[in-house]
């Protein structure tokens, strides 16, 4: 075996000491050439990020419709783990969801009032349901306004709570007979 030989002179990382001098500043000009066009297109995104941020569209609610019929609701989670509807004007009871059932009509209204216990407000006030003379579903909240639009999330959660709202136009329409 061939003994291995160390030596103590320091290694040199860049440009190779061999090369004739034209060729080592052919070398530099190529690492300079590099170095910029890396920082032009570093700055070229920067700035497209930089103009795109400010023409971001801002959130906007959906464009209104006119509401057909609104009913102001009281929500409350009950102990046996069913969600309660109350009408916010008399407190009569409309719905109530029992534990398991309406699960996108519990998951929506809790999204709701989880806004407002980030606000900072409580669930006194009443959130409404609506429909539109166009025939769609809105879950809003006036305390945050956010809203739901239900329709876009498929007919079978649409009659989650159509059969709310159907439901208390049958009590009302009751009531005026």
């Amino acid at each position: 075996m061939a003994p291995i030989k160390v030596s103590n002179k320091p290694r040199t990382v860049g440009i190779p000491e061999e090369l004739p001098d034209q060729q080592q500043r052919d070398y530099r000009k190529g690492d300079s050439r590099f170095v910029t066009v890396l920082g032009s297109i570093m700055i070229l995104t920067l700035a497209v990020s930089f103009i795109s941020g400010l023409n971001k569209v801002k959130n906007q609610p959906a464009p209104s419709h006119e509401v057909a019929f609104s009913l102001p609701i009281i929500i409350t989670d009950e102990a046996d783990g069913a969600v309660k509807l109350s009408d916010a004007k008399t407190g009569d009871e409309i719905w109530v969801y029992g534990s398991g059932e309406g699960a996108f009509a519990r998951a929506a209204m809790r999204a709701l009032a989880f806004s407002r216990l980030r606000q900072g407000a409580g669930p006194d006030q009443p959130m409404l349901l609506q429909r539109t003379t166009t025939g769609a579903i809105i879950l809003f909240d006036p305390v945050t306004e956010n809203a739901i639009p239900v329709n876009a999330f498929g007919e079978s959660n649409v009659q989650q709570f159509a059969i709310v709202l159907d439901h208390k136009k049958s009590q009302m329409e009751q009531l005026i007979k």
